[in-house]
């Protein structure tokens, strides 16, 4: 071991383990890989999988779909030209992206980043993986209510402004009318 104490973190974050895609349109499997100390070099190894039931059991086949850095493994696969690397230069975030989602693209993906530290003599490799259950709608659906009143994206505190705002009116229009009629009585 080298001399003196060194504590390295890595860890996998992730905010949901479901996800939902539209028929036909492009989906982000979120994955960040967070390293604490950046001035620290590490050999980063990303795969991507894909499972071919949403149970996880020894039986299940687990299928290779991307291997960051190089394209995905089956060229004549159902992911054919569908999938395409959505992360960081960094390789803090890890995600990869699904073009022209498919109902057939439903199921379990697993994210795995394993990191190699070089330290002297001294090489841990730490190992985190994510799994991510892929539900497939034919149409959009709309859940402001659970969504963005909960959720702390960016994306969402934009809108959660402009969603209460619209609530806000709402509320004042109703409460508006109803002085109306009690005037006009």
């Amino acid at each position: 071991y080298p001399k003196g104490n060194l504590l390295i973190i890595s860890k996998i974050f992730t905010k949901d383990v479901e996800t939902e895609a539209v028929l036909g349109k492009p989906i982000k499997l979120t994955c960040i890989s967070c390293m604490k100390r950046e001035e620290i070099e590490a050999k980063t190894k990303v795969d991507w999988y894909f499972y071919n039931s949403t149970e996880l059991r020894e039986t299940v086949k687990k299928l290779r779909i991307y291997e960051f850095n190089r394209s995905p493994p089956d060229e004549d696969g159902p992911w054919k030209g569908r999938l395409l690397w959505n992360g960081s230069k960094d390789l803090q975030d890890v995600s990869i992206s699904i073009t022209n989602v498919t109902l057939s693209d439903a199921g379990r993906y697993m994210c795995v980043v394993s990191r190699t530290f070089s330290f002297n003599l001294y090489t841990p490799t730490f190992t985190n993986s994510i799994t991510i259950n892929l539900v497939v709608r034919e149409k959009a659906t709309l859940r402001l209510n659970s969504d963005v009143k909960n959720d702390l994206s960016p994306v969402s505190l934009i809108l959660k402004p402009v969603w209460q705002s619209a609530q806000n009116t709402e509320s004042q229009k109703a409460a508006g009318e109803q002085g109306r009629d009690i005037q006009q009585r």
